[in-house]
């Protein structure tokens, strides 16, 4: 399924879980456990060149295909960087209004887009996208949950494990706890 989104590159529009080429055990690993799972939050961190844009792209064409009609709105993309250079643009001061709402069959009604987040931690952290990533973090934390208490939403990847981007001048320790308490963390080595 070819989908539009944020910073998506063209080279990744159709990456499914069929098409990544583990180079190592870990990154089979990631696959396996993606693959077994892939409604599930990801925080994907390791080197660059990993694979890890590709496992996200690849588990938002598995909830594309799987929840939503063609065309319909499916997911929200954007890398870090992106809502860098957005910080001062109407929409990067509304993320409530535009993360929209749609009925997911085969989940509880009225659930949240996925929303996939690539490259955090790679755009010169500010006051201000620490107060956005915030902002948007804490709405997908405190989100509806499907059966068995998972929050359905939020995929993440980055070069550096959470400790690293929790510190004070880089993300923050608020965000990092929401996505550490939100997500599997699965280490991609290269």
């Amino acid at each position: 399924m070819k989908f539009k989104l944020g910073a998506v590159g063209q080279r990744f529009l159709n990456a499914t879980f069929e098409s990544y080429k583990p180079r190592n055990r870990s990154q089979e690993l990631a696959r396996q456990k993606m693959t077994a799972n892939p409604r599930a939050n990801y925080f994907l961190w390791g080197d660059f060149r990993a694979g890890k844009t590709h496992l996200l792209a690849a588990q938002l064409d598995w909830i594309l295909r799987r929840y939503f009609q063609v065309g319909e709105p499916g997911a929200e993309w954007l890398s870090e960087p992106d809502l860098a250079q957005q910080q001062r643009s109407q929409w990067a001061n509304s993320w409530e209004t535009s993360i929209r709402r749609v009925d997911l069959p085969g989940l509880s009604n009225r659930k949240r887009l996925p929303f996939f987040l690539d490259d955090l931690g790679k755009a010169k952290t500010t006051d201000f996208l620490r107060q956005e990533l915030f902002s948007l973090i804490d709405m997908l934390f405190k989100g509806p949950r499907v059966e068995g208490g998972e929050r359905f939403g939020l995929s993440v990847s980055a070069n550096e494990p959470i400790e690293v981007l929790a510190e004070e001048d880089r993300i923050g320790g608020a965000v990092m706890s929401r996505i550490d308490d939100m997500a599997e963390i699965i280490h991609v080595e290269l």
